[in-house]
């Protein structure tokens, strides 16, 4: 039976230490590596075929074992962490997950000597993201390491109701074009050509149009142009 929440570091070290678990990054083909490479349609593809997927605030980082090799590039030294997320949405898995999950994330190590070309991940606690994750073994695991594969979320808290009876997709599009509670607007209105990239990849092009239109009649004067202004832009692109 899966366990979907892992507490301590006694189960990292053998998560991180086994032969038989995941390696390292393997899921990161070599060319994500190049500052060349275009990094959003394969983390999408990823990300969509994730067992689970949570929104909620890190609450913990903690670092498991010594640097290893990276799968993909050898020369590249990566380390596990176990990452404490306090969920706030479950958008696809077991609803009953608790407050609190653990996961196991390969992070880019200090202890490189030089630095990658395009950007990586390092989980920060006290922000708010969506974590795509898959099971390994009977641990918890990014759905990829190194690179991005989370969603930042900065429109601030959604209520569960906000979400009930929408599909996967829809979920993921709600909570990133839709404003929640505590977050910054400014912050949010700054993420939302990312979310409509994301919500177009998942949705449709048509679903992502109805929530920026619900945005472009908002309160806050940078949500409602930004919206405006996106909007304008994505019908310019239509064929005619």
């Amino acid at each position: 039976m899966p366990v979907t929440m892992i507490r301590g570091a006694t189960i990292a070290l053998i998560l991180c230490s086994t032969v038989a678990a995941r390696p390292p990054d393997e899921h990161c083909p070599r060319e994500l590596f190049d500052p060349t490479a275009l990094d959003r349609p394969v983390i999408i593809a990823s990300i969509s075929e994730a067992p689970l997927v949570v929104v909620g605030v890190i609450s913990g980082v903690q670092d498991i074992g010594s640097p290893v090799p990276a799968h993909a590039l050898p020369e590249l030294l990566l380390e596990c962490v176990s990452v404490t997320v306090s969920v706030e949405n479950v958008l696809k898995g077991p609803p009953n997950l608790g407050r609190d999950l653990s996961f196991y994330y390969y992070m880019f190590s200090k202890y490189n000597s030089r630095d990658l070309g395009p950007p990586k991940y390092i989980p920060v606690p006290g922000t708010r993201r969506m974590f795509f994750l898959t099971y390994d073994q009977k641990a918890l695991r990014s759905v990829g390491d190194v690179r991005d594969y989370t969603l930042r979320v900065l429109g601030g808290f959604h209520d569960d109701a906000t979400l009930k009876d929408l599909s996967f997709g829809r979920k993921v599009a709600t909570v990133l074009l839709t404003p929640g509670s505590g977050g910054s607007r400014r912050d949010f209105a700054h993420e939302l050509n990312d979310g409509a990239f994301v919500s177009d990849s998942l949705v449709s092009k048509e679903y992502t149009n109805s929530l920026l239109k619900r945005l472009a009649s908002a309160d806050d004067v940078t949500v409602r142009d930004t919206a405006r202004e996106l909007l304008q832009d994505r019908t310019s692109q239509d064929p005619p």
